[in-house]
């Protein structure tokens, strides 16, 4: 087993026994603590392998009080070429509901790369404002559309700007399809070179399609997953089908 994965494991493992510690605690009822362990075949994020198309262990906990607001952490095996095997990330934020069908959530996450080497500046730190609409076309199809904004983004490379949106819909009581696609823009093309390696360009967008499941309380996706070329050479940036199983707690 790589280190990678075995680092983040062991992180996963830390984050369950937090998890299992609360259930028997006596929790106040205007607060919730959750939870969620994912296994995938890669660990994609906007359309790039920030495990260099290795599998990967997830896990996070978040703590949500009734008024919206929330805190949270999340890790992740990592091998972005940094020196480090983990990604751990903090987030605040607070979801306002509209109605029973909508909400708009505000939130503020904190990116780090413990062990990272000195050299590599790859920490950061974004906010975002997200609107999510539930049965809006159908019964239970699910649409999230969000902008993120980041003042220095990796390797100290300035402003970035994220646009996303993604739509699920359920065609069967256990499974459905997804889509979803993005566009992230750096400040200028020196910025993407800093980061992506490419000067030709100071954007790209990616976009996947693919299935959900939802059998025996256990989520999965099977997807295809690709971007407009960030950089030809970087295998990491390839096209992937990428397959996820997810438990929640």
């Amino acid at each position: 087993m790589n280190k990678s994965i075995l680092a983040a494991m062991m992180a996963v493992t830390t984050l369950a026994s937090v998890a299992h510690a609360h259930e028997d605690a006596a929790i106040a009822p205007d607060w919730n603590l959750s939870g969620n362990v994912t296994l995938a075949s890669d660990y994609r994020w906007r359309g790039i392998s920030m495990t260099n198309n290795e599998p990967t262990v997830q896990g996070g906990l978040r703590v949500s009080h009734k008024s919206g607001a929330y805190a949270g952490v999340w890790a992740s095996s990592s091998d972005v070429g940094n020196g480090a095997s983990t990604e751990a990330d903090f987030m605040l934020g607070y979801r306002h509901a509209l109605n029973e069908k909508s909400a708009v959530t505000v939130q503020y996450i904190d990116i780090n790369y413990p062990g990272a080497t000195a050299a590599f500046d790859t920490d950061f730190s974004e906010v975002s404002l997200a609107y999510n609409n539930n049965s809006l076309l159908k019964a239970n199809d699910s649409l999230t559309a969000s902008i993120a904004y980041s003042n220095d983004y990796y390797f100290e490379s300035g402003e970035m700007v994220r646009l996303d949106a993604r739509y699920t819909l359920p065609v069967h009581a256990n499974f459905g399809l997804l889509g979803a696609g993005g566009m992230t823009q750096l400040e200028d093309e020196q910025a993407f070179f800093k980061v992506w390696g490419n000067d030709s360009k100071d954007h790209y967008y990616d976009w996947k399609a693919g299935v959900t499941s939802n059998l025996f309380g256990v989520f999965s996706e099977l997807y295809y997953a690709d971007n407009s070329t960030v950089n030809a050479a970087a295998d990491s940036m390839d096209a992937r089908v990428v397959f996820s199983i997810t438990k929640v707690f």
